[in-house]
């Protein structure tokens, strides 16, 4: 019978401790590598469940360019409205019965023009008439008008024309300031605007015929857009922070009295919308590296960010 090598039974002894350390702990092969997590903002609910059901229509650039689509209160339901490769959609603006938005194209060769869609992006149809610039469309709370800023007289100033376009009437007569953000009063009897023909911009108020204009803030520099609360005096304005230099959302009273700073960040916080009941405000925010909208109460409290995407969302409105 054959003498066995000594080391025969070490190399076996070997190889079934290595059997069995594989069964409880598998091989020593590392497994394949995972994709870090995506770290984004965490959808909330806001408010309670009735509040969700609402509509915001907003501008974004997720498909390349700037198109109008409108989404539920937590994000949900988007629903792209614009489809014009190449050219830019911007300015949103509900009609008060809900059933149309206004909104600024470039898809006439290249000049933004005002436009009318339904609701739901069809039928758009231009309304516009004019060889320059016009922008920033406002609904009448009858509907029946709608406010502007034009560039048809070689300088940026307010009209306003009916729904469809016709009678156009020029309401500021500044000739080389700057004139824009209309917006009406929730009785329709007024319109804010920012206008800088006092030095820098600034919010004023004027009747719904351009009569008696006058500034109501003090002391403050204000731009991009305006938003009145309805049922209220209170307008929702920008506010330039020289100490701080970035813009930040504020409110304060059709006499220029209480201005309330409502948010509080090192960051951009601009283009505020008041919700149809004043109890809230969306907002567009470049807190994540590139603009993304939120919600928050009417106090600043409990904001919480709805558009989750790389590209910028911005431009808020809601649904009457």
């Amino acid at each position: 019978m054959p003498k066995r090598h000594p080391y025969s039974i070490h190399i076996i002894i070997l190889v079934v401790s290595a059997f069995i350390l594989s069964a409880c702990f598998g091989t020593s092969t590392p497994p394949p590598p995972t994709k870090p997590a995506r770290i984004s903002a965490t959808r909330q609910p806001f408010g309670n469940i009735a509040d969700r059901s609402g509509r915001i229509a907003f501008v974004s650039k997720r498909d390349g360019n700037a198109e109008i689509y409108a989404m539920n209160l937590d994000g949900t339901n988007v629903l792209r409205l614009t489809n014009t490769v190449g050219k830019q959609n911007t300015d949103p603006a509900w009609s008060p019965d809900g059933q149309r938005i206004a909104f600024v194209s470039t898809r006439e060769d290249g000049l933004p023009l005002i436009y009318v869609m339904n609701a739901d992006g069809s039928d758009p149809k231009l309304i516009s008439d004019s060889p320059a610039e016009e922008t920033s469309p406002s609904w009448s709370p009858d509907g029946n008008r709608i406010a502007f800023v034009s560039m048809r007289h070689g300088n940026s100033e307010i009209y306003v024309m009916n729904a469809d376009g016709s009678l156009p009437i020029r309401l500021t007569h500044t000739n080389s300031a700057r004139n824009h953000a209309p917006v009406w009063s929730p009785d329709g009897k007024r319109i804010a605007f920012i206008s800088n023909r006092d030095g820098k911009n600034n919010l004023y108020v004027m009747d719904a015929d351009g009569a008696n204009q006058k500034r109501i803030a003090e002391n403050i520099e204000v731009d991009y857009t305006l938003s009145w609360s309805r049922g209220s005096q209170r307008i929702a304005v920008v506010v330039h922070s020289k100490i701080e230099n970035n813009p930040n959302i504020y409110a304060i009273q059709l006499d220029g009295s209480g201005l309330t700073r409502i948010t509080n960040n090192s960051w951009t916080e601009y283009l505020p919308a008041w919700s149809p009941d004043g109890k809230r405000i969306a907002f567009t925010s470049l807190r994540d590296g590139h603009q993304e909208i939120f919600l928050m109460n009417a106090d600043g409290s409990d904001q919480t960010r709805i558009t989750e995407e790389d590209a910028d969302n911005f431009a808020p409105t809601w649904k009457p």
